[in-house]
């Protein structure tokens, strides 16, 4: 199976909008590739609609519900699973960043997650690092700030008080 993580994406935040708090309460109850128009007209579409949505069940980032009112069965994301993923591959720019690090390597979604967490420890790592230096440029410049002024004081002082005496 040719594995697309775009379409893994699409899937995920499909199946996000119809869950039930977000939607007027519309169940779904199926997903097929019709849901998708973008991608129908791809060679070898519904093959790879169906293997993407079988990894995403058994990778546990979707399950079937059965609910208790008498709505059958519906598809929801796993709660902590499939939700922190959403979150991982929501924001495009981190999508893309997400795709450009993996490349052409083969990949899985517990590989993507890792690439997204190592990429965030990563930002977080530079903003720490911009904000020491930040502090630290600010820090000189105040110095040479102060400096500077007690300079410039000294000098008017020194006009001033000849200017004044003189």
């Amino acid at each position: 199976m040719e594995k697309n993580l775009d379409l893994v994406r699409d899937i995920m935040l499909y199946v996000e909008a119809y869950y039930p708090h977000k939607n007027g309460g519309k169940d779904l109850k199926k997903l097929t590739p019709d849901m998708f128009p973008e991608w129908v007209g791809r060679e070898g579409f519904r093959d790879m609609f169906y293997d993407h949505v079988n990894m995403l069940f058994e990778e546990k980032l979707l399950y079937m519900l059965k609910t208790s009112n008498g709505r059958g069965e519906v598809i929801n994301p796993t709660f902590k699973v499939g939700y922190d993923f959403i979150d991982e591959i929501r924001d495009p720019k981190w999508f893309a960043k997400i795709k450009k690090a993996i490349g052409d390597k083969p990949w899985t979604i517990s590989y993507v997650r890792e690439i997204r967490k190592e990429l965030w420890d990563s930002s977080i790592k530079r903003a720490a690092n911009l904000t020491v230096n930040v502090i630290y440029a600010t820090s000189i410049t105040g110095t040479a700030f102060i400096i500077y002024w007690a300079s410039v004081g000294i000098q008017k002082f020194i006009t001033w008080f000849f200017g004044f005496f003189g």
